[in-house]
């Protein structure tokens, strides 16, 4: 199943006080970018972001996953996985 324009429009929305996010898709899934550089990827609708300490700085309890076949494994990023934080 490959990804819907639906999320990628929801993660954009919900990333816009971030900055520089864009998505571009490719072979049917798409790959974030933040500032021009890759983050992470979003396949079959879920969200995946590269395993850096940063990424699991945001994250209360990591979760690898592998975003498809043979790939290196990523942060498997839910909403009740982000950290929650003060506004």
């Amino acid at each position: 199943m490959s990804t819907t324009q639906s999320i990628i429009d929801f993660l954009l929305d919900q990333l816009a006080d971030c900055g520089a996010v864009t998505a571009r898709k490719m072979f049917g899934e798409y790959c974030l970018y933040y500032d021009g550089r890759p983050v992470g990827l979003v396949c079959d609708n879920q969200l995946f972001l590269k395993n850096t300490v940063q990424g699991r700085g945001l994250i209360e309890e990591a979760v690898e996953a592998a975003p498809y076949p043979h790939a290196r494994p990523h942060l498997l990023l839910t909403l009740r996985r982000v950290k929650r934080t003060a506004q």
